[in-house]
């Protein structure tokens, strides 16, 4: 069952500070980026219960998920979010040795 997806603030200050980045080393890099993560968003949709609890978990006593994403220089990603039966909602997105996500990290529900 496809869930709708929601991209809080939060991510969404993720999501664009990330692609700077990447544009100004490499604007078709950053593009691909971006694919890679709407692709790993589109599969978090359709089937959220496939992916791995977050490494955070249970410190933060919240139950959150991981899904992975790479891109073709082999840099990985994580995008963090929850669901419920109608809705997925992506949290934060990681990029490659950021720490382990704690309390304050997470958008206020």
């Amino acid at each position: 069952m496809t869930r709708d997806l929601k991209i809080v603030q939060r991510a969404r200050d993720d999501i664009n500070r990330i692609y700077r980045w990447l544009e100004r080393r490499s604007p078709r890099g950053a593009n691909a980026w971006y694919r890679a993560f709407w692709s790993a968003a589109t599969r978090i949709a359709g089937d959220p219960e496939s992916f791995a609890v977050a490494e955070e978990s249970a410190q933060l006593k919240s139950d959150i998920r991981s899904a992975i994403f790479k891109t073709r220089q082999g840099r990985y990603y994580r995008i963090i979010f929850e669901f419920t039966d109608t809705e997925a909602r992506i949290l934060r997105v990681r990029r490659p040795g950021q720490r382990p996500l704690q309390r304050r990290d997470l958008p206020a529900n």
